[in-house]
């Protein structure tokens, strides 16, 4: 919540899943690849 508001996130994981480590570190692996 935020200002007594609550708001739904409309893409993403969530967060502490096994399965958010992998897909981050598969982005910041391509993400790295484009800058260097």
């Amino acid at each position: 919540s935020y200002n007594d508001k609550y708001y739904h996130p409309v893409r993403g994981s969530a967060m502490g899943s096994p399965l958010t480590l992998i897909i981050g570190n598969c982005y910041m692996f391509f993400f790295e690849q484009d800058i260097v």
